[in-house]
């Protein structure tokens, strides 16, 4: 798609995160269908639970809420210009029109929810059903941190697995939560 950028920049600008936001979506998605047997929406909670319109407003709101205040504590910190966040930040900078529209649906959209299917619906899930909600929801969100790699990120990520594993445990549903997080 971008024959003219060189290859270094490819990887670390905004096509190198689209292609990582759609490469590890479908890895997410392909080991789902791979291992999932059979493959059951009500296994990974994928219908709806018991939150309501109202409730899931404040859930979104939540999250919105922990997400600039995790954003502003790596401010404060002074740590938001490294790791994987500050390079995110970086490669969308420039984006517009159809390169946004793009980042929007596969890292926003895609991404999001592929993560929340994965770790909320199928991973916690599993867990849970064998050690219960409240060592499950840590283990995931261990887990989830561990996925995004970078130290900052990662710590962000947990936080974020936590608000997000008691969201899907209090609802009985995931897809609370993956609208919480593609928001």
């Amino acid at each position: 798609m971008y024959p003219d950028v060189p290859e270094t920049e490819v990887f670390s600008g905004l096509p190198g995160l689209l292609a990582g936001a759609l490469a590890s979506s479908i890895a997410l998605a392909l080991t789902l269908l791979t291992v999932v047997r059979p493959f059951e929406p009500g296994q990974l909670r994928l219908r709806p639970g018991r939150e309501r319109g109202g409730t899931l407003l404040l859930i979104i709101l939540g999250t919105l809420g922990l997400g600039q205040a995790l954003d502003s504590a790596v401010m404060l910190l002074g740590l938001a210009h490294r790791g994987a966040m500050a390079g995110i930040r970086r490669a969308l900078e420039g984006a517009a029109g159809a390169e946004l529209f793009l980042a929007v649906v596969l890292i926003g959209v895609l991404a999001g929810a592929a993560e929340e299917i994965f770790f909320r619906g199928y991973i916690q899930t599993a867990l849970g059903q064998h050690w219960g909600p409240w060592r499950a929801v840590p283990l995931t969100s261990l887990g989830f941190a561990i996925f995004h790699i970078d130290p900052v990120h990662a710590v962000l990520a947990f936080a974020l697995g936590l608000w997000l594993g008691f969201v899907t445990e209090s609802t009985g549903s995931v897809l609370p939560a993956a609208a919480a997080h593609v928001v």
